[in-house]
């Protein structure tokens, strides 16, 4: 229950003495911020990553409000294009400090590991893998993920799509796909926890979400050196130069995508 995971934390801060407590997520805020209240933690500061429950409905813009107000010291923003979002909403822009997400510089595996992986994944050596990662939820945009790759399949029978992650749209999209007659080319992956060996073995790795903060899977897949093809949204822009080190599409075209 809740009081228990706030008496847990409490537990926990009060043992440890702790100074900052860090939270993510709007649950994690108000447990994590009421336990830290109850043990006069000097500083709780919250993370933001997306938009998340802002504009869930108005139970939830009621917590949210509890924890800027009440619990939370400080604000991360992701991006500027969230801290505006975010002063929009009604928080206080001196409270919201923008940085970036960032990820190590990683090395890719080298060619014979790939195709050993994608072997391993049921992947001809000549297929062209585009692939994405992310919940399946409407604010990544899979379906029209989807409807672009009726057409670009329609045109190269050897592109494979992947599509890493579940949700609650699982079933919903596996049956779209189904109904487009188009299993045979696009793979849902579900939950995996080697999420860097199937980067690896990307092609293009793409984003056709309707808002974003700045996914860990779009710098991690950059860090690789893949071309990376992602909508204009959120905090995408700020670190993709169309034609530079990527290409920009607007949410919802299928066409352009």
């Amino acid at each position: 229950s809740i009081l228990s995971m706030i008496y847990d934390c409490w537990n926990i801060m009060k043992a440890s003495r702790i100074d900052i407590v860090h939270t993510h997520g709007y649950k994690e805020n108000l447990i994590g911020g009421i336990a830290a209240k109850l043990c006069d933690v000097k500083s709780v500061v919250r993370t933001h990553h997306g938009i998340g429950m802002l504009h869930a409905g108005w139970r939830y813009n009621v917590v949210e409000r509890i924890n800027a107000v009440l619990l939370t010291r400080a604000m991360i923003s992701v991006s500027h294009d969230l801290k505006k979002e975010l002063v929009h909403f009604g928080f206080r822009p001196e409270n919201i400090y923008v940085i970036h997400n960032g990820t190590e510089q990683v090395k890719p595996l080298t060619p014979d590991k790939i195709l050993c992986f994608k072997k391993e994944e049921g992947f001809d050596r000549n297929d062209i893998i585009i692939g994405t990662v992310g919940r399946l939820v409407s604010i990544k945009g899979h379906r029209d993920l989807i409807n672009g790759a009726k057409i670009i399949i329609e045109r190269n029978k050897t592109v494979k799509f992947v599509i890493v992650g579940e949700g609650p749209l699982s079933s919903e999209l596996k049956s779209y796909v189904k109904e487009l007659g188009i299993e045979a080319n696009i793979r849902f992956m579900g939950f995996r926890k080697d999420v860097f060996r199937l980067l690896n073995i990307f092609d293009i790795f793409v984003l056709t979400s309707i808002h974003e903060g700045i996914p860990m899977a779009l710098l991690e897949t950059m860090s690789l050196g893949k071309p990376v093809v992602v909508t204009r949204v959120g905090g995408m822009p700020e670190i993709i130069e169309d034609n530079i080190n990527g290409m920009l599409i607007n949410p919802g075209d299928s066409q352009s995508f």
